[in-house]
């Protein structure tokens, strides 16, 4: 099994779909980075691929899921890879989010089943993007508030194509203000199932997104909660409330 991705460049340079997958990759970025800074990441570099994806610049489809990737440097696919359109990095180890990651032909990326605690690399760097907390009778009576999308200079995450984001089977307490900007003009689909947010006030994140469509929330302590209560349509009303169209929250 690889430990470290092979450079198909050579052979392969109008490759475009790639299956690493299953294999015991540990980690993923540019040449003459340090994956977390001094004394983190990888050990001696083990694992780790070195802009081997560099002569790739065709690749569409990239899948490094089941490996052991605890770090990725989005970098390196953003400058390598510029056409993918679907991105896999499930059931790894990552604790982070991918970033910077500017890739304006993506479609679908899956970050599920790793351990992500939260997004807040994906949040815009300033200081005016905290938002009121949301509260069902705010969400019914007004209507969302006018969403400005970023540019790619200005956040760490730029994928104004992607229609599906998958975040299930992850340690997530919430989704921030402005930490789905840099993806939310195009976004139908969000899985967040399988994680531990607890609070409706917490997915302030999902403002952002006026074209979703479908939310995964199942599995979660906040959606328990309101379906013990019986009273899960406070839930969708909570949410639906924030959006000018129908959305099928599950």
């Amino acid at each position: 099994r690889f430990t470290v991705l092979p450079d198909f460049s050579h052979h392969f340079p109008l490759l475009t779909r790639l299956e690493v997958a299953h294999n015991v990759i540990a980690c993923c970025y540019g040449q003459g980075a340090t994956p977390g800074g001094p004394g983190k990441g990888c050990a001696d570099n083990e694992g780790a691929v070195v802009n081997s994806l560099r002569h790739l610049p065709a690749l569409t489809y990239l899948n490094l899921g089941r490996n052991r990737l605890s770090y990725v440097d989005g970098g390196v696919f953003s400058s390598s890879c510029p056409l993918l359109s679907t991105l896999i990095l499930s059931q790894n180890q990552l604790s982070s989010a991918p970033r910077p990651l500017h890739l304006a032909q993506l479609r679908e990326l899956r970050l599920n089943d790793n351990k992500l605690v939260h997004l807040n690399h994906w949040r815009l760097a300033e200081p005016t993007d905290e938002v009121a907390p949301t509260t069902a009778a705010a969400t019914a009576t007004s209507p969302a508030p006018a969403v400005s999308v970023p540019t790619a200079e200005c956040t760490p995450v730029f994928l104004p194509m992607l229609e599906r984001l998958y975040l299930h089977d992850n340690l997530l307490e919430s989704i921030p203000p402005t930490s789905l900007l840099g993806c939310s003009a195009s976004l139908l689909l969000l899985d967040a199932s399988f994680n531990n947010i607890s609070r409706l006030d917490t997915v302030q994140g999902l403002r952002a997104c006026q074209r979703l469509q479908q939310l995964l929330l199942n599995d979660n302590p906040v959606y328990a909660k309101f379906v013990r209560k019986d009273t899960t349509q406070q839930v969708i009303d909570v949410l639906s409330g924030v959006f000018a169209h129908e959305l099928r929250i599950y």
